[in-house]
């Protein structure tokens, strides 16, 4: 049982990656909508409320730093785990100063998705018994 169930968004272009942690994290009783694309993460963002957003950085229509800014533009900001697999001009400290949450290089493993997932579910639970 999770301490609080999210609204997870997955913002991916590779399917498999996409998929896998969909279901990985649908299994951990977290609501998670899937985006194919920057863009449709943006749309996703504008029409829903998400605590958690996960955006690789490079990918079509939009990019993981437009998902970001568009997270970060929202009344009640989600937190926003940016991940990649490809040589960027941003570091990890890049990201974070901007206002992720958190950054993985892909391949990343599963135990450190679920342990932010975990972290973030812990701090909205906190907040939300006050």
């Amino acid at each position: 049982m999770v301490p609080f169930a999210l609204r997870i968004l997955v913002a991916d272009d590779e399917e498999l990656i996409r998929e896998a942690l969909v279901d990985v994290l649908g299994a951990t009783q977290h609501t998670v909508v899937a985006a194919a694309d920057g863009q449709v993460a943006i749309e996703a963002l504008a029409s829903q409320e998400f605590d958690l957003v996960f955006t690789d950085v490079v990918m079509p229509r939009a990019t993981g730093i437009q998902v970001l800014e568009a997270a970060l533009s929202q009344k009640r900001p989600p937190r926003v785990v940016v991940v990649s697999g490809k040589e960027i001009a941003h570091s990890e400290r890049d990201f974070l100063d901007y206002g992720a949450y958190a950054y993985f290089r892909k391949p990343y493993r599963l135990a450190d998705i679920l342990s932010v997932t975990q972290r973030v579910a812990a701090e909205l639970a906190a907040v939300c018994a006050r």
